[in-house]
């Protein structure tokens, strides 16, 4: 399901996201950009297959978000994402790759 209403775009607002899923539910603003609407489906569909799903919840999430913006760069060509978008897609990934590579040093 896709919501795109009022209380949805209030409740992103306040949680600063422009797009989010929560429970097979996407959640998009007026203002997602291509990489929030394409990022949060795929997150869909990685719940759905059950990506990750044995990890440790603090895992699970890096392992997630490195994958999607994996995804999601391998997609900038096709979908033609703004160049600031996949500049920014990289940097965070950088940033998930590295909280990964502490986890698990911290968790051997």
């Amino acid at each position: 399901m896709i919501l795109r209403n009022e209380e949805s775009e209030e409740h992103l607002k306040q949680t600063g996201n422009y797009a989010s899923h929560v429970g097979g539910v996407l959640f998009f603003r007026k203002s997602a950009t291509i990489s929030d609407v394409l990022e949060e489906t795929y997150h869909f569909w990685q719940e759905r297959r059950g990506m990750a799903i044995d990890e440790p919840i603090d895992k699970r999430v890096l392992l997630l978000e490195i994958d999607a913006k994996k995804h999601l760069i391998s997609l900038a060509e096709k979908y033609k994402i703004p160049s600031e978008e996949t500049a920014l897609t990289k940097r965070e990934l950088e940033f998930y790759q590295k909280g990964l590579d502490k986890w698990e040093r911290e968790n051997p």
